[in-house]
Parts: C-alpha cells; sequence; structure tokens
C-alpha cells in the first residue's frame, strides 16, 4: 500500500549514511531522480542537480547539518529532462552530536511548478497586453480632447449625478 501511495503522489523515501557518503533511495524516490536504487555516493546524487542550484543544495545540507532539518526545491536533471523537486529530510546525531544519518522524502513537483511559471508568463504578457493598451487609450483620449478643443462651441459631459466629467476650452 506504500508502494502504491508513493507512486500516486510522486513522492519517494531514501535514506543517507553521512558518514560513508552514500545515499539508498526506494523504487519511487529512485525513479523520480533517475538513479538506482542501490546505494549511491553523495557525488552520483550531486551530478543530477540542476548546475543553477548545486549551490543552493549544498548550503541546505551544510545548514542541515547544524539544524537537523533539511528542506528545500531545486531542480534536478533526468535524462536529458528538468524536473523540480521538493525534498524533506530528518537528520540523526551520534553521541558526540555528529550529524550521521539522514533519513527523507523526494516529492516530484514538475507538474505543479511548470503550472505556476506558465501562470507567470501568461500574467506578464498580460501586463505587457495592459500597459500597451493603456498607453493607447491615453493617446487616443488626448487626440480627442484636441479635436473637441478646437470646436469653438460647447461640448461636455456630464454624469448621472449631473457632475462635469469634460468640457472643452470653448465652456
Amino acid at each position: 500500500a506504500l508502494k502504491i501511495a508513493q507512486t500516486l503522489a510522486r513522492v519517494g523515501s531514501w535514506s543517507a549514511d553521512l558518514q560513508a557518503g552514500s545515499i539508498h533511495f526506494s523504487a519511487e524516490a529512485a525513479e523520480i531522480n533517475g538513479l538506482p536504487t542501490a546505494p549511491i555516493s553523495w557525488a552520483d546524487y550531486l551530478a543530477i542537480i540542476h548546475p543553477d542550484d548545486l549551490a543552493a543544495v549544498e548550503a541546505a545540507w551544510h545548514a542541515a547539518s547544524a539544524n537537523a532539518a533539511f528542506h528545500l526545491e531545486h531542480r534536478i536533471l533526468v535524462g536529458g529532462r528538468v524536473r523540480w523537486v521538493e525534498k524533506r529530510a530528518q537528520i540523526t546525531r551520534d553521541a558526540a552530536g555528529r550529524a550521521v544519518r539522514a533519513d527523507g522524502m523526494t516529492h516530484d513537483i514538475t507538474e505543479t511548478r511548470e503550472a505556476q511559471l506558465a501562470l507567470k508568463a501568461a500574467n506578464e504578457r498580460l501586463e505587457v497586453t495592459v500597459a500597451e493598451r493603456t498607453a493607447e487609450l491615453a493617446q487616443t483620449k488626448t487626440y480627442l480632447e484636441g479635436v473637441l478643443d478646437a470646436i469653438p462651441a460647447l461640448v461636455g459631459y456630464w454624469d448621472r449625478n449631473l457632475r462635469n466629467r469634460f468640457a472643452n476650452r470653448a465652456y
């Protein structure tokens, strides 16, 4: 049942022997990361981290070794494709306080991140369109006011509360 739940949720578990520098993935975590279920080295794990996220991952691990918790969203490269993952871990310490083990989870959040990025891009396009349209309307307003000001008779506009909203210069 756990395997089915992990597959459906796109969540996998893993454990790391921090003294040996090895990581073991559940079947789902291995599939998400594009790695084997057999233990791999820390260097092999770092090799799949997106180059732009590598420093943040290393910094988060360093901080986790000091405070016993790890949580980070970052990109990985799997089969030439970028995936977004959320990783969480709990650090276990020995009697001397040294970090010796990490147990964690990997959640494939690629679909969510891609949807967020698509929404952000759509919002940016909309903002550009609104700014362009607003500029066009302002230009049209200026043009129309110029035309109306050139008319030597009263031209005005009052709203339903009888407040004057516009009057040309002849007024």
